[in-house]
């Protein structure tokens, strides 16, 4: 059987076989489409195939109950990368032709998702301080990082950066492309986040929550950098 008759068979079997309640998702006119192009692809009409990509590429969510219907069927695979909370996927399993294969992957490349009115929930972000460790000490800054789902990966300005789950010296995370350390922690209160004096300079998107809800000096807004007595000083930070 032409496997492209085949996938229009399937797919309007699985829209007729929907509860009402899936209807939120896909509509009557998304049915009705499809019953369309199978009925037109079974006798032999090849502009057909066209049409239903790009009807697809223009209906997310018909995107979204296809690519699962493929899932259920054996035709896709999808992996999930906890770490960067990816999605991958391939058709390496279906039979479709490898021309059929490519406009597929294209038509579904990003992966894509429902409609939902509801807010996305980002990924937990938090201000901190990180500090470059190419020895005792390095370059320091104050910076929002976020975090994979396992917390074990905190990602900051492009890098990502692995948790050494305790095993390092002076340092709990490393970078996974470079091998460079860092030692990353929530920001101190009065300013004291360095071991030894240094400077420290405060990334312009996270400088007004620093400074006005952890450090309680909204007088200093303005200030981009700070310098710290360190943790082995007596003295006072500035």
């Amino acid at each position: 059987m032409n496997f492209r008759v085949e996938l229009l068979q399937k797919i309007n079997e699985h829209l007729r076989g929907l509860s009402l309640s899936d209807y939120t998702r896909v509509t009557w006119l998304d049915g009705k489409m499809i019953r369309d192009f199978s009925l037109r692809m079974k006798r032999g009409d090849g502009s057909v195939w066209v049409e239903f990509l790009d009807y697809v590429r223009s209906r997310p969510n018909l995107k979204s109950v296809i690519y699962g219907l493929l899932q259920q069927i054996g035709w896709a695979q999808t992996t999930f990368d906890y770490d960067t909370s990816e999605l991958s996927h391939s058709l390496a399993q279906s039979p479709l032709a490898n021309r059929d294969q490519t406009d597929l992957l294209k038509l579904f490349g990003p992966l894509p998702e429902p409609h939902d009115e509801r807010p996305k929930r980002d990924k937990p972000s938090k201000v901190m301080y990180i500090e470059e460790k190419p020895g005792l000490a390095g370059h320091a800054r104050i910076g929002r990082v976020t975090f994979s789902k396992s917390w074990k990966t905190i990602y900051y300005q492009g890098r990502r950066l692995q948790t050494l789950s305790g095993s390092g010296y002076k340092a709990n995370y490393f970078n996974l492309e470079s091998g460079l350390r860092y030692w990353i922690s929530n920001c101190k209160k009065d300013g004291n986040d360095t071991l030894y004096p240094g400077i420290v300079e405060i990334d312009d998107d996270v400088r007004e929550e620093y400074w006005v809800s952890i450090r309680n000096k909204p007088e200093c807004v303005n200030l981009s950098q700070i310098r710290s007595a360190g943790k082995y000083s007596k003295r006072r930070p500035r």
